[in-house]
């Protein structure tokens, strides 16, 4: 009896497995055409015209939460030595790294944006890590290189030396 009434209860508990994972199935355009849905705190926090500080620096502006402004100069160190080894006509061209949240991302990806970043900065001793992700980020950007989680990867082609190069 007591096995009968414990297989029972975990296919209850395991039922809702397809329902959850279609719940969850959440993609950009479902979070910007629902953003009426989202708290208006949040929306202004993460979204409003107040949301960010940008700062320039050379051709990149840089954009921070309020909160996380003081760690723009480290995205200048990770970002200006690509920039800098551009060819010229690519160095001067207007960017803009911005920093997104972990959980209202999917809502502000804008296509075409240059650059993502999140809250998250050499914890735990990774900053080189860090440096790395948002390099390579750029790297990406400029050689129009997807991730590979794109489904995509660079083998045959041409850009892939320059993105080695840049990196």
């Amino acid at each position: 009896m007591r096995l009968s009434a414990a297989v029972a209860a975990a296919a209850v508990v395991a039922a809702p497995g397809e329902e959850m994972t279609r719940r969850f199935s959440i993609t950009p355009g479902d979070l910007a055409a629902s953003s009426g849905a989202i708290d208006a705190r949040v929306r202004e926090r993460y979204f409003g015209p107040d949301a960010w500080v940008c700062e320039r620096h050379g051709p990149v502006a840089y954009c921070a939460y309020r909160d996380y402004v003081a760690w723009i100069p480290a995205w200048v160190s990770a970002v200006d030595p690509v920039v800098r080894a551009l060819p010229p006509a690519e160095r001067d061209r207007p960017r803009e790294v911005r920093q997104l949240t972990d959980s209202w991302w999917l809502a502000d990806r804008v296509e075409g944006r240059d650059v993502e970043t999140f809250p998250v900065w050499g914890r735990a001793g990774a900053e080189g890590d860090s440096r790395g992700v948002l390099a390579s980020d750029v790297v990406r950007s400029v050689t129009g290189l997807r991730p590979p989680s794109a489904g995509c990867d660079a083998r045959g082609q041409g850009r892939a030396v320059v993105a080695l190069w840049l990196l």
